[in-house]
């Protein structure tokens, strides 16, 4: 079951009656990031509506060494964390070729630098304790595919 942390933000948001969702709002009519404590907790809202399933949860902890920490402390360890490795110069030419703007270019530049300083720690965390599978995305679509779905096997 694939659970995706901005999708439940989102969700929460639009709960008139929730008091998490009235905290969403407020943080994001602000500009400001969502403390990790309450995307844990609707992650394990959603973990325990569909007890004993497989999840892939999308985009959390990703932010920070604290975040990962906070998680494992709170919902445990996952399974595995999966990793698509790409290099930046493959991910340019790649949206060089589909024709995408400027713009696009920029985006991955800034997302690019975001990663390396936020997420990439984070990684290196999970390496350390043993969780992070790594797949090489350079190879075709096919070739991603099938190694991805090897480890949900």
């Amino acid at each position: 079951m694939h659970l995706s942390a901005g999708d439940l933000l989102r969700a929460e948001k639009n709960k008139e009656s929730s008091a998490d969702g009235a905290l969403i709002r407020d943080l994001i009519s602000t500009g400001a990031l969502v403390p990790a404590g309450v995307t844990i907790r609707l992650l394990q809202k959603a973990l325990e509506q569909n007890h004993g399933k497989m999840f892939l949860i999308d985009g959390f902890p990703s932010r920070s060494l604290a975040d990962a920490k906070l998680f494992i402390e709170e919902v445990g360890a996952p399974k595995f964390a999966l990793c698509y490795a790409v290099s930046k110069d493959a991910m340019t030419s790649r949206i060089a070729a589909s024709g995408k703007s400027v713009n696009s270019l920029l985006m991955l530049e800034k997302r690019y630098a975001t990663y390396l300083e936020q997420s990439e720690p984070v990684k290196e965390y999970l390496k350390e304790i043993g969780l992070v599978r790594e797949i090489n995305a350079e190879a075709t679509e096919e070739e991603v595919y099938a190694e991805s779905r090897e480890l949900f096997l």
